[in-house]
């Protein structure tokens, strides 16, 4: 899987460390006047918004990987159509639900004149809208766009390996003595058997086949002799 970092924006970063610093700071004060249950629910709320957090991006295949603080969040790319640098997005868009600059940009935007966007930025200036059919619309930020395009681009250009479905849809071919010093060449597949015979000159069964000639006839398979059931017994 391809890695790719994210890192907070200037304005985010400041953002938020100013916000941590506050509710640290609201925690503390209310353990000092005997809130802990206070305390711990800002501490609490602070840590689970920690955990959506955007630690950077991975493109495995199909999937697009949004990493997280211990999980990860599963984007398929099978219908994605479009790449495009979107560095005002946030500044365009209001939230459904989403840390609006905590932590980075996460959640549900709506974007004016574009629809809803799920958002898993950190870095606005660095962000890249993904379009795909059916109208949904993801947004990310990694730290070098243009690589991260290339391989969404470069994964989704790969082709699939075709696999058969079945070994029987492959011809077996196999060799048989003949009598009268003619050979038999077979290609066994699911519908009967395909003989092609060399005329030995005008011989049996009223041929009207040159000398030396190729003839291709269709006809059951008879047992092999019993020479060669020895042999192949012998070989098992």
């Amino acid at each position: 899987m391809d890695r790719f970092e994210a890192r907070l924006g200037a304005g985010i970063r400041w953002f938020t460390v100013a916000a941590v610093a506050l509710v640290l700071g609201l925690a503390a004060y209310a353990l000092a006047r005997g809130e802990a249950w206070t305390a711990l629910g800002l501490v609490g709320g602070l840590g689970l918004l920690s955990l959506l957090s955007v630690r950077g991006y991975g493109v495995d295949g199909r999937y697009l990987h949004v990493l997280r603080p211990g999980w990860s969040t599963r984007v398929a790319l099978d219908d994605l159509v479009e790449v495009e640098p979107a560095p005002d997005l946030i500044r365009r868009s209001w939230s459904l639900w989403s840390t609006r600059g905590l932590f980075g940009t996460v959640g549900v935007l709506h974007l004016r004149g574009g629809g809803r966007v799920r958002a898993y930025v950190t870095d606005p200036r660095a962000t890249l809208l993904l379009r795909f059919r059916g109208g949904r619309q993801v947004a990310v930020s990694p730290v070098r766009p243009e690589t991260f395009s290339a391989a969404l681009t470069g994964s989704l250009a790969a082709p699939a390996l075709e696999v058969p479905q079945s070994p029987r849809a492959l011809p077996l071919r196999t060799v048989t003595p003949e009598r009268h010093g003619r050979t038999a060449v077979r290609d066994v597949e699911d519908t009967g058997a395909a003989t092609l015979k060399q005329n030995g000159g005008g011989g049996r069964g009223g041929s009207s086949a040159a000398p030396g000639e190729m003839q291709m006839t269709r006809e059951p398979i008879p047992p092999p002799p019993p020479e060669l059931r020895q042999i192949m017994e012998e070989n098992r």
